[in-house]
C-alpha cells in the first residue's frame, strides 16, 4: 500500500447526528434474483434497528426524492448492468446529498467493471453477494458512532477502504462464551484448511477437520463418517471449500451436510455466481461466500446463522 493511502483520515460528515434514525436510500432494480438479499438484508436491519429506509427504482426517481426533501445519510446503488447510471446523473445526486455515502452493489454483469470499466470515484464499491454482509456490517458501526466504510473521504482509494474494513476485523463477541462452539471445516487444500482453523481461533472457535471424498487430504487420517457423532456432535457451523460446484463436488457437498447436519453449511467459491447459489440453496446450503475471504465477512455470517437458528447472541 503506497504512503498516501496510509494517511486518509475518516469523514466527520456522515454520523454526526445519529440522534435521528439513519435514513438509507436504495436505487435500482432490486427485484432482480440476486440483489433481492440486498433489499431483504436492508429491511430485516430496518425492522430490528432504528433506520428510515426508502426505496427507488431509478436514480431519476431517487433523485426527485431528495430534492423534495429526502435527507439520506445512506445512498445505496444497486447497478445491474453496466452504465445502467448514467455520469450526469451520478454528478447530480453528489450534488444534491454532499454529505451522503454512496455504496455501489454490482450485479452479475458488473463484476469485471472494476477492470475494465470506469468505477465511480470515492463511492465503496462491493459485489452481489458480498453486500447483505458487509452493508450489515458496516452499518452496525455507524450505528455504534464508528466511521464506516462510506464516511472515508472522496479521494480514499479502494486500497483505503479495504484496509479501512479490515482494520475493526476481529472477534465482536465474548471470546469465553464461543470458546465452547465447535465448527467442521472441510477442505482438499492443507493451507486453506489452515487458514480456516486459524480464522475460527480469531472468532474464539474450535475448528475441527472433516477429509472425504475429493476433500480428502493425504496424510491426514481417517476419513469422517457417520459414525463420527461424538466429534461432530453439536456444531456451530460447518464450513466447505468449494472449487467448481458441478455434479461431482455437489455430490460430496450432499454427504457433508448430511454428516454435519443440523448445522447450518457456509459454503467457500472463488466466483459465486446467481445460478450455482440457487443450486446450494435447494441442496441445503445456508450461506456462500467469495474467496479470497474476509474474517469479517466469515465473522458476519456466522452471526447471522446464530441468529436464525436461535442461539444466543454474543454479549
Amino acid at each position: 500500500m503506497s504512503g498516501e493511502s496510509q494517511v486518509v483520515q475518516p469523514s466527520l460528515a456522515l454520523g454526526e447526528n445519529l440522534a435521528a434514525a439513519p435514513v438509507v436510500l436504495l436505487v435500482g432494480a432490486v427485484d432482480l434474483p440476486e440483489l433481492r438479499e440486498v433489499h431483504r438484508g436492508l429491511e430485516s436491519l430496518a425492522a430490528a434497528r432504528r433506520i428510515d429506509l426508502h426505496t427507488s427504482g431509478s436514480l431519476p426517481e431517487a433523485l426527485a426524492a431528495i430534492e423534495a426533501g429526502l435527507f439520506p445519510d445512506l445512498i445505496v446503488l444497486v447497478q445491474s448492468r453496466p452504465s445502467v447510471f448514467a455520469d450526469d446523473q451520478l454528478d447530480a445526486l453528489r450534488r444534491l446529498a454532499p454529505t451522503a455515502g454512496i455504496v455501489g452493489i454490482a450485479g452479475t454483469w458488473c463484476e469485471g467493471e472494476g477492470r475494465s470499466g470506469r468505477p465511480w470515484p470515492g463511492a465503496v464499491r462491493w459485489q452481489w453477494h458480498q453486500a447483505a454482509t458487509r452493508l450489515a456490517r458496516e452499518i452496525e458501526r455507524m450505528l455504534a458512532g464508528a466511521c464506516p466504510s462510506w464516511g472515508l473521504p472522496s479521494t480514499a482509494t479502494a486500497d483505503d477502504q479495504l484496509f479501512h474494513e479490515v482494520e475493526g476485523e476481529g472477534p465482536g463477541g465474548s471470546a469465553s462464551r464461543r470458546a465452547e462452539r465447535v465448527v467442521a471445516i472441510a477442505s482438499a487444500h492443507r493451507a486453506m484448511e489452515e487458514t480456516l482453523r486459524l480464522f475460527c481461533r480469531e472468532l474464539g472457535m474450535t475448528a475441527v477437520g472433516v477429509h472425504l471424498g475429493v476433500h480428502t487430504l493425504q496424510g491426514r487420517g481417517a476419513p469422517a463418517t457417520t459414525g463420527d457423532s461424538a466429534r461432530l456432535a453439536g456444531l456451530a457451523a460447518a464450513i466447505w471449500d468449494g472449487s467448481d460446484a458441478e455434479a461431482e463436488e455437489l455430490q460430496q457437498l450432499a454427504q457433508f451436510i448430511a454428516l454435519v447436519r443440523p448445522a447450518p453449511v457456509i459454503v467457500l467459491l472463488s466466483f459465486p455466481r446467481a445460478e450455482t447459489m440457487d443450486r446450494l440453496a435447494k441442496l441445503g446450503v445456508a450461506a456462500v461466500l467469495a474467496k479470497p475471504l474476509l474474517l469479517a465477512d466469515l465473522e458476519g455470517q456466522m452471526e447471522r446463522l446464530s441468529v436464525a437458528s436461535g442461539a444466543p447472541r454474543e454479549a
